[in-house]
């Protein structure tokens, strides 16, 4: 086994501008409607169904127009901001079986150029800002066929897991590009995104999947619209369907800007997990802050009263959220999304903490720990069941503050309630065992 530097970098939001006509299309418009499979799904409502049987997609013949790529689209995904770095152990794989053609092969030998085998944390920074961010962002602006760059980015990181969250800033925009020169010319497309969503997986922790759809949000201002974009999501591959469904609710708010137009679009997925998780993504976006000079900037909080402020707020904005079903396919109160999609904004201040430590988790203890009792205390002031939803979702995220290491991830579950310490513990070490599998 090889342990690598880990290199975390935050999310930049995006915007490219290009004016067009969005046509909507049907699943059934395509020349060969027969050309996807419908897998197996769990049944509607319920989260204990069988796991659907992941059938590959096929490869969609696309042909649009390449777009002139601006420059500060790559300058803008090495942005400033708060750096983590946490050590992974995981061996890469070989991806030939990924790449389908020859196209894919080339840009996939392309950007593994841009990362030399035992990089240091600085030298993947260096890689990502002056040769892979630029090199992926001309591929997506000029391939005639964009999935093909998702495959190749896909092998990459198969190959390269030491990347994961290096080429997630990039992979946000290359999944934006594309979908930005697809949609002018074959609408929204329930197949083409599928296929799109396939292939990009979890790559780049979830960078390609999330640029996809947020260009969706963009582009589109209609409810219905997103009902192709929801079934592109459980037609797409099941192991990365929890980056699918939040990034839809990311999407959503940017569409709309309206929580109960945005958790309309959430009631369209199938069971109440899928529903929450999408819940969580409007909650995200809401609560994204862009301005840098703010003290509370993307969590990045030092002063104590700045992050009693951060809480309670966010406690706030689920006593605003809508509570009525939207019917009986999705039968369950609304703030149950927000309940347990407020873990996410919880954890911000954690992680930064841990951030400041390089993801030196021994340094980083006292203030993660800390600030993770602080979160406790802020899902406990829900209303039940919002409490116990809350504290249910904390569990995996202990396994990520913990640093990927188990002795430090049971430590902290001690920090919860008696009755929630058992399954916090079985939380974080699923997390941990499961950390990047694609």
């Amino acid at each position: 086994m090889r342990r690598f530097w880990v290199l975390v970098v935050p999310s930049v939001a995006l915007s490219l501008g290009v004016a067009a006509a969005i046509v909507f299309s049907s699943p059934d418009s395509r020349k060969d409607p027969s050309a996807s499979t419908t897998p197996a799904t769990t049944a509607p409502g319920s989260d204990d169904g069988p796991p659907r049987a992941h059938v590959a997609l096929p490869l969609p013949d696309i042909d649009v127009a390449p777009l002139e790529p601006d420059p500060a689209w790559w300058k803008t995904s090495a942005a400033p901001g708060s750096v983590g770095v946490t050590w992974i152990t995981r061996e890469g794989s070989d991806p030939s079986n990924l790449l389908e053609n020859d196209a894919q092969r080339e840009m996939y030998e392309s950007l593994l150029s841009c990362f030399p085998v035992g990089a240091s944390n600085e030298d993947l920074f260096r890689a990502k800002t002056g040769c892979f961010d630029e090199m992926v962002i001309r591929f997506a602006a000029s391939t005639p066929n964009p999935t093909d760059v998702f495959s190749s980015i896909r092998a990459l990181n198969t190959a390269r897991p030491d990347v994961f969250t290096v080429c997630h800033n990039a992979s946000h925009r290359v999944g934006e590009v594309a979908l930005r020169r697809i949609i002018p010319v074959y609408g929204i497309d329930r197949d083409i995104i599928a296929a799109l969503l396939d292939r990009g997986a979890n790559a780049c922790m979830g960078g390609l999947m999330h640029g996809t759809l947020d260009a969706v949000g963009l582009l589109v201002s209609e409810i219905p619209a997103f009902k192709p974009v929801v079934e592109a999501c459980l037609l797409a591959n099941p192991v990365n369907l929890g980056y699918c469904t939040d990034a839809v609710g990311h999407a959503t708010w940017d569409a709309f800007g309206d929580i109960s137009k945005a958790t309309e679009v959430c009631s369209f997925f199938e069971t109440p997990r899928t529903r929450r998780e999408c819940g969580e993504g409007i909650l995200m976006r809401i609560y994204q802050r862009g301005e840098t000079e703010d003290r509370k900037y993307a969590g990045n909080i030092v002063r104590d009263g700045d992050l009693e402020e951060w809480n309670s707020a966010i406690v706030d904005i689920c006593k605003s959220w809508p509570s009525t079903p939207f019917s009986a396919a999705a039968p369950e109160n609304p703030q149950e999304w927000c309940w347990s999609g407020s873990v996410y904004l919880l954890f911000k201040p954690i992680f930064y903490s841990l951030g400041l430590a390089k993801g030196a988790i021994e340094e980083a203890y006292p203030a993660v720990s800390t600030r993770l009792a602080v979160a406790i205390e802020a899902c406990g002031s829900f209303p039940a069941p919002g409490d116990d939803l809350c504290l249910e979702r904390m569990g995996p995220s202990v396994g990520h503050i913990g640093g990927f290491e188990k002795p430090y991830a049971e430590k902290l579950c001690q920090l919860f309630p008696a009755p929630v310490v058992e399954r916090c513990k079985n939380d974080a070490f699923a997390r941990i065992d499961s950390a990047f599998e694609s």
